[in-house]
């Protein structure tokens, strides 16, 4: 609620009253309870009975949506990370409009992204910048701009990915994803010698560096490679989005070439093999038989930087001694294998 130039005063008891318990309320002159405010709550305008709330007023999304106090949200139309004080939500009527030019095209996406990377959005309509109504700034909102630019609707993409993958190679860095991704941004922490360069195969990418921190954003990227790099670092922070939302993330990290012992070796009849590859490249790994003769492929493909396993059944062979070889760029390594039926 929002008790604000009431007179003679705020809150007026009866002799023996007992006192409300009042909580989440803009109350002129204060009281004592949870989340309440004294601030003026910036009415649109009072006098001509307009109390919508102005895009400052420090009573938006200073509500809660829990009434009950049970812990579930009993009110769920609102915008924003909270419900507002008072009896009418906050309406944003410039959202997306970074630039103030009364429409949404790719000015907005680049000053949106300028901002975020720049920790300057603080500085501009919160009401335009934060899309998605959760109060932050971040690749999430850049994606949901985008999405309601290209596509010309602002609902999600039937094809979105709802998990992904980021690679570390060697001096590469790489996406994988089951589904359309809108944007990924990073922290990195690094020394003063870091170099990176970003792919310029996206719809925008870009980056910041202060001191040893880059910050960057990659908006729909059409390659795999998100870039490359010159030094070590590490990932402080990431969120990776599709057309709307953030998706998880697991992560890969592959710093050379190994072809792992088999197990069981001696085997009967099926083994496990597992390697690794810190490029994306062709991966060739065979099969062949004490005299050098090739039995099998086991796998000849491009494939991701990372750790993989797949097997061997030697049903069909007889007892004795093979090898399994691996060549990945200017890598090769083979192994004994030992089958006994």
């Amino acid at each position: 609620s929002i008790i604000w130039n009431n007179s003679p005063q705020s809150i007026y008891l009866y002799e023996g009253t007992e006192e409300p318990i009042i909580t989440y309320s803009d109350i002129e002159g204060g009281w004592e309870g949870e989340s309440n405010i004294d601030a003026d709550p910036l009415l649109t305008d009072p006098e001509n009975g307009d109390y919508t709330l102005q895009a400052d007023s420090p009573c938006i999304d200073s509500g809660t949506a829990d009434l009950d106090g049970d812990g579930d949200e009993d009110i769920t139309d609102y915008y924003g990370s909270a419900p507002d004080m008072g009896a009418f939500e906050f309406e944003c009527s410039n959202q997306g409009d970074v630039n103030g030019d009364g429409t949404w095209n790719v000015l907005d996406v680049v000053g949106l992204v300028n901002c975020i990377l720049q920790l300057t959005c603080s500085e501009l309509d919160s009401c335009a910048t934060d899309l998605n109504g959760d109060g932050a700034n971040n690749v999430l909102d850049v994606v949901v701009l985008l999405n309601c630019i290209l596509q010309e609707t602002c609902a999600g993409r039937i094809d979105d990915a709802s998990n992904a993958r980021i690679i570390l190679g060697n001096s590469r860095m790489y996406i994988d994803a089951n589904g359309f991704i809108g944007g990924v941004q990073m922290t990195l922490q690094h020394r003063g010698d870091f170099i990176i360069d970003l792919t310029e195969q996206a719809f925008l990418a870009d980056y910041v560096t202060s001191g040893n921190e880059t910050r960057l954003l990659v908006i729909n990227p059409e390659i795999d490679e998100l870039f490359s790099f010159i030094g070590e670092f590490e990932i402080t922070d990431i969120i990776i989005a599709n057309s709307y939302n953030e998706i998880s993330v697991d992560m890969h990290i592959v710093k050379k070439y190994h072809l792992g012992r088999a197990y069981p070796n001696p085997f009967n009849p099926i083994t496990t093999i597992s390697y690794s590859t810190p490029e994306m490249e062709p991966v060739t790994i065979k099969v062949f038989d004490l005299n050098g003769r090739e039995l099998e492929t086991l796998i000849q493909e491009v494939q991701y930087p990372g750790n993989y396993q797949l097997e061997w059944n030697a049903s069909s062979y007889s007892s004795g001694v093979y090898f399994v070889q691996m060549i990945a760029g200017s890598y090769i390594s083979t192994q004994k294998l030992m089958l006994v039926k």
